[in-house]
């Protein structure tokens, strides 16, 4: 069994559970959400979740996301989710963390209240293969430019998931700090 790892509200850890558990009792816990990013191009990839999920079915997010586990190395949590949910062992490029946030949503059964670390993950998306997503997690993958995807979420965010906005707000953020540092360097 996979356990979560569970935080108190300065978000050190305090604990273990079961993922099922965390989620009925609304127990706060570490998460991550993870976007593919092309700097070329100009896109990022997202994907709309499986109508099957506990929660969140059927709506846009970021390119993956899961928990850490307990007793699981930080990347090894990451390589485990690219793996997992996109069918990719190895992603070539850049991977950085960028940043964090809190959140709680309530999804009647279901409740989150997550720490989710954001990490950008860069790449090239003519090598990208996501042919081989999984059909549990993932029900469409779809590269998106960034503009494009800004205004999809403005004009029904309701067809995102609810950390959506958050992880976007990070990466957007993230993206436009390089893009100033890199100017200020020529």
């Amino acid at each position: 069994m996979n356990e979560l790892i569970l935080l108190n509200e300065k978000n050190d850890p305090i604990g273990y559970a079961d993922k099922i558990k965390v989620h009925k009792k609304g127990l706060k816990h570490k998460a991550f959400s993870v976007f593919f990013y092309d700097e070329e191009t100009d896109e990022f990839l997202i994907q709309k979740r499986a109508k099957e999920k506990y929660h969140s079915g059927g709506l846009w997010s970021n390119t993956c996301c899961s928990h850490f586990y307990r007793d699981e190395e930080e990347m090894t949590s990451l390589q485990r989710c690219i793996s997992d949910e996109l069918g990719i062992e190895k992603a070539e490029g850049e991977l950085l963390r960028i940043g964090s946030f809190s959140y709680c949503s309530d999804y009647g059964q279901f409740k989150e209240n997550e720490r989710d670390f954001v990490y950008l993950q860069f790449v090239t998306r003519n090598n990208v293969s996501i042919c081989t997503f999984s059909l549990d997690e993932i029900q469409e993958l779809r590269w998106v430019k960034s503009q494009d995807l800004r205004k999809q979420y403005e004009l029904n965010p309701k067809h995102f998931t609810s950390w959506f906005q958050n992880v976007f707000q990070l990466v957007c953020a993230y993206l436009e700090s390089r893009k100033i540092n890199r100017q200020m360097k020529v």
